[in-house]
């Protein structure tokens, strides 16, 4: 590891304490906007575009996709996208094979949340706390 690799991450959402790790051995680049939404699809693509020239990895944290124009930009320095999340079907795997970049996502990483979140709402639907709430607020 060595401060001369660049690492970029996409969003300026990405938890501090994980960059803070990741500063202690590269040189991490965080984007000043947030990658999701229209923000996402428009300035902070054109920053990311901007950024990625030199890069050694990518750490995306985004629903939009990683395109071509993105992986063209960052060239052949870039090794390893890692992406903030379980799935990666907005990662252009067959694009990434081709350009010999590997990939890594964080399975079950939501597994938790989901579960205490459907919790949550069949004792919000047995409790009928909607209905409940309306009448308070009447």
């Amino acid at each position: 590891m060595t401060k001369d690799l660049k690492v970029l991450i996409s969003s300026n959402d990405f938890p501090e304490p994980a960059a803070k790790i990741l500063q202690e051995h590269f040189t991490v680049i965080v984007s000043r906007y947030n990658h999701f939404g229209e923000e996402g699809a428009t300035t902070n693509k054109e920053e990311l575009l901007r950024l990625a020239p030199g890069i050694s990895a990518l750490v995306w944290v985004s629903h939009h996709p990683i395109t071509k124009e993105l992986l063209d930009a960052a060239g052949p320095s870039l090794k390893v996208v890692a992406t903030a999340s379980a799935g990666y079907n907005h990662c252009n795997v067959d694009e990434l094979k081709a350009r010999g970049i590997k990939l890594s996502n964080t399975p079950n990483v939501l597994s938790s949340a989901v579960a205490e979140v459907a919790i949550a709402l069949m004792l919000g639907a047995g409790r009928r706390f909607t209905e409940n709430l309306e009448q308070v607020h009447r």
